[in-house]
């Protein structure tokens, strides 16, 4: 899972555009806090929360625009930064695990004493090689079945 090119380069002119005038509102943060909520999400996991809890502490603060203090600036730094360079997350659908091994026999002969002719069965082997287990079963085909 990744940002699209567009939102990255999107989110990183905006934030830039903060840097540069080096001021913010409650309300800027806010916005820009939740646009990064859901980046951090896509790419980051926990590891972009500490960047982003600083710009929840200035959409607290009501009123005009006020000086980037030094937490904020190292957050938007810190975005700029990690934003482009991070790759892409890879989240697994499943749990990995070695699969189980079946083997499968089947057996048909002639048999005269049968009352179809034939004698038949089935019979499986499964193998699980995380724990080592090992199962068995097998049996005769009814001859009521068979016919």
């Amino acid at each position: 899972m990744s940002n699209t090119e567009n939102r990255v380069k999107e989110l990183t002119k905006t934030i830039r555009e903060f840097l540069k005038s080096g001021k913010m509102s409650a309300a800027e943060a806010a916005q820009l806090r939740g646009r990064l909520v859901f980046a951090n999400s896509q790419i980051f996991g926990k590891l972009g929360a500490m960047a982003y809890h600083y710009l929840g502490k200035r959409a607290h603060f009501a009123g005009p625009a006020k000086d980037l203090d030094a937490e904020l600036r190292w957050t938007l730094e810190w975005w700029v930064n990690h934003l482009a360079k991070t790759p892409a997350r890879r989240v697994p659908l499943a749990e990995v695990r070695p699969p189980l091994v079946l083997f499968t026999d089947g057996s048909c002969e002639l048999d005269s004493e049968s009352e179809c002719g034939v004698s038949a069965g089935y019979g499986a082997c499964l193998y699980d090689p995380e724990d080592e287990a090992f199962e068995y079963f097998g049996a005769y085909i009814r001859p009521s079945l068979l016919q």
